[in-house]
């Protein structure tokens, strides 16, 4: 399936919140504890954090169509508030 990708726009934020909040609280349950998904969700407790990341320089990207295709490249262990978490680093080749 094709897609695009684009720059981070002011208007996205309150939806990729939303989105980043029912990835965590709807598919964290299958592979991390209520623990690990509580402290995870504590840090996205608005769409302001995203607002900061931006405007301090990290790029943020947002796919414009249903994203498939993608590769697990790693696991990245690492904790928040002193509960062990992880996730998967991901690829997707283009071109």
């Amino acid at each position: 399936m094709a897609y695009s990708l684009r720059r981070y726009r002011g208007d996205d934020a309150e939806a990729l919140h939303a989105l980043t909040l029912a990835a965590i609280t709807g598919i964290g349950p299958a592979a991390y504890s209520r623990e690990q998904i509580d402290v995870w969700a504590s840090r996205h407790g608005s769409p302001g954090r995203i607002r900061e990341r931006v405007a301090s320089g990290h790029p943020v990207y947002v796919a414009a169509d249903e994203r498939c295709g993608y590769s697990v490249t790693h696991r990245r262990d690492f904790e928040i508030g002193g509960v062990a978490i992880h996730n998967y680093a991901m690829e997707k080749r283009l071109g």
